[in-house]
Order: C-alpha cells, then structure tokens, then sequence
C-alpha cells in the first residue's frame, strides 16, 4: 500500500514546476511497471551538416505579428531536446541540422512522448491494417473488443475512434483538477486498470459528426490491437511495436511503455512512451519516407496509410475554427493537421504528432524537414495563448529557412550495429 500512495503522490506532483523537468526524464521512477522495446540491431545515423558552427535556428521569427526572440523562447517554454533534420532524395540519409539540449537533458535523456505516442500507436494500426490482423477500419470497436459491448463504444467504428469523432463523453482540460483527464490519472496512480476505466464514459454525441479530442479514444484502440495481435502470437502492444518499428525504424536505444499495474500489465496507450528526442525525430523521419525505413529503405507502414493518416476527409476534421470542432487545426488518424498560414480553412501540408507541456514531432514534405522538440512547460495549463501556435510558428520559420540551405556534410553513418 505503501507503494500506491508512493506513487499517487508522485503523479499528483508530476507538472509541479521544480521536478516537471526531472519527472519528464525519468518517468520510470515514478511507480508504474515498465515494458522495453529493443532498439535497432543497425542505427539510422545523420549526416552531420553542424561542422561549419553556423546555426541553422533564426534569431527570431514572426508571431501573430511580433517578432519572438528564439532563444527567449526556447527558455521560456522549457525546451529540454530539440532536434532538426532534412532529408534527402534518398530514404536512408537526413541531414543533422541543428541539435541542442537543455535544462539537464542530454542526447541520452528518454523523454516521456505524451500524446506523441497517439501518432505513433496509429503507425502500429496501420502495420496491422496492412497486414491483415485488422480487416478495416469501417469495422465496429466491438468486433474486436466485445468488452466494450455496452460501452459509450458500442456501436461505433475504429475510423471514428481514430479521428477523434467517437462521439464518448471525456473532458480533456488539464486545467480543471476535476476534469476526467486528472481523476483518470489518480485512478491509474492508485492502481486501476486503463481499460477498465474506458469502459464508463458514456455517449455524448452521434459518431462522426464532431472533433473532440479524447485521450480514452486511442486507449480503446489499443484495447483493439492488443487484442487482435494476440490471435497472431503477439503478447503485447511493445512486443508488437518492438518487431514492427522499433527493431527496424533505425532507431538508437531501446524505448520503454509504462503499463497500469501489475496485474494488469496493459500499456498506457494514451501516450506514455520514453525514448532519446533523436528517436522521435526519426519516427518523423520513417513518416518523411512515406513510411520507410530511415535504415534501408524497406517499408514499414504503407505509404497510404500514411497519406491517410494525414489527411482530413470530412468537415469536422478540417483545419480552421468551426462549430464541430474543438480545435482550430485539422485532424487525421491521431496525427494533427495544419492549415495554411494565410488561409487557415485549407489544408497546408505539414502536420505533427503533439504531447501536453508541448512535445512535437513536426513533419514537413514540402521543405523537406523533420523537427523533434521535447518541453517541460510548467505553464501549459494556465497559458493564455496556446503554445501550440507559437510552436508551429517557430517550426515553419526553421523549415522555411534550411528548406534549401546547404552547408559542406560531413557523414557520420558508420553502420554501427548493436553487440
């Protein structure tokens, strides 16, 4: 019992802002059971393009018509990894442009993904659409969970699930102490089960008809694919995220899933994956190649689930503030998608993976740029201004600047190979 109340208080005082940044980095210390996916036998190295010491970030960059200082800004939103890539005409070279830490964080440090996981969990269900183990995503929850039968899931298909359109009642505000999002996070901490807890929202709305964001969605989902991997020899959601990406993605270090309990043993889904701010950044690297490997070039998620991952294909999912919406960006398979700069209705073609206190996988095609930032934003929840925006800004100014930018490389790839 001891332990339990060890770890409510831990998750109680996980944002406090004098050990957000210590907690972010070590979320194995605080109680939950841990499953480890191995890392890559051969590392997707970059090429080095840092040698000539010229930094590829702008002083500053334009927000809502003001100019923001970029390092005043990396120091105010408590960045704590940052990493920039551009990739190339070949699927297994991407450029290191710009690489950096902070606060105590180091290129060793694994950082907790937040919702991140949610993009990255949708990788997963595309590998078992394409693989068969799903047979579409128009099938109904229940076809694969039956323990949502009578469930605010009842009824509803994986599409709706996986575009947040469910139509379950969850509040999200992490602002409100009382909201779902917190007593779902004291549950956990005093040792329910997660899938348990999907089980008591309730209908609010009819499927397919509004955007609202509901972290307990992409836990059904992994309720889902935990089940339909099983009937494939697959234990769990790691080991399958181990063999399908994680031992072939290029990726350097072993990631670790926190699980609810003991007994239970079921992976966090909602995003409580741990791995290097480089990892993440060739997640968004795998997603540039159209779904393959930064290693060698071999497919891993086909690259229509890709482009369907990121594309909006209903009006309620379509960028721009609208009254269907809860957001003002678009939204695909659990990835966000922006809209233009000068036409917020019209879908831009970059997109990204975001995690609470402003973790960020930022991927744009047209520039050819991967940006993987973690953050340790005490100030999230009281923060007038969403740092969502501001961050998007910071992203595009990057990717606008080294979109041709080109300095003498130096590769570092050395085929290195686990031992």
């Amino acid at each position: 019992m001891g332990g339990t109340f060890s770890r409510l208080y831990r998750v109680v005082t996980l944002f406090d802002k004098n050990k957000i940044v210590d907690n972010f980095r070590n979320m194995n210390k605080v109680g939950f059971p841990v499953r480890v996916a191995e890392r890559s036998q051969k590392v997707a190295n970059f090429i080095d393009k840092r040698s000539s010491g010229e930094s590829i970030l702008p002083e500053s960059f334009d927000y809502e018509g003001q100019k923001i200082n970029t390092a005043e800004y990396l120091r105010e939103y408590w960045v704590t990894g940052l990493v920039v890539l551009r990739g190339t005409s070949d699927p297994t070279k991407a450029e290191l442009l710009h690489e950096e830490y902070f606060r105590g964080n180091t290129a060793e440090s694994k950082v907790i993904s937040w919702s991140m996981g949610k993009s990255m969990l949708s990788c997963l269900f595309g590998i078992a659409i394409q693989e068969g183990t799903i047979r579409s995503i128009q099938d109904l929850v229940t076809d694969y969970a039956p323990e949502l039968i009578g469930t605010g899931y009842d009824g509803v298909i994986l599409k709706d699930v996986l575009q947040m359109s469910s139509g379950v009642r969850f509040d999200e505000n992490y602002a409100n102490f009382f909201s779902d999002i917190h007593a779902f996070g004291r549950s956990l901490a005093l040792g329910s089960s997660i899938n348990a807890l999907a089980t008591k929202l309730p209908k609010q709305r009819p499927p397919a008809t509004y955007n609202h964001y509901n972290s307990m969605d992409t836990q059904v989902l992994g309720i889902v694919l935990t089940n339909a991997i099983r009937k494939k020899g697959f234990a769990n959601l790691t080991q399958y995220l181990q063999e399908k990406v994680w031992s072939k993605g290029g990726f350097e270090d072993d990631l670790y899933w926190l699980l609810d309990n003991e007994k239970n043993q079921m992976e966090i889904a909602v995003g409580t994956m741990n791995a290097r701010t480089r990892d993440y950044a060739r997640f968004g690297w795998l997603y540039l190649n159209q779904g393959k490997s930064p290693v060698d070039g071999s497919s891993i998620v086909n690259s229509e689930w890709v482009k369907q991952s990121v594309t909006p294909d209903a009006p309620h999912l379509m960028p721009g503030k609208n009254n269907i919406s809860d957001y003002e960006y678009g939204y695909g398979l659990q990835w966000w998608v922006l809209g233009k700069e000068n036409a917020p209705t019209e879908v831009a073609g970059d997109y990204l993976a975001a995690g609470v206190y402003n973790q960020f996988i930022y991927v744009n095609p047209q520039e050819n740029i991967v940006i993987a930032r973690n953050s340790a934003y005490h100030a999230f929840d009281t923060d007038e201004i969403p740092s969502e925006n501001k961050a998007i800004a910071f992203f595009r100014a990057i990717a606008k600047a080294n979109s041709t930018k080109s300095n003498a490389a130096v590769d570092m790839s050395n085929g290195s190979t686990r031992v």
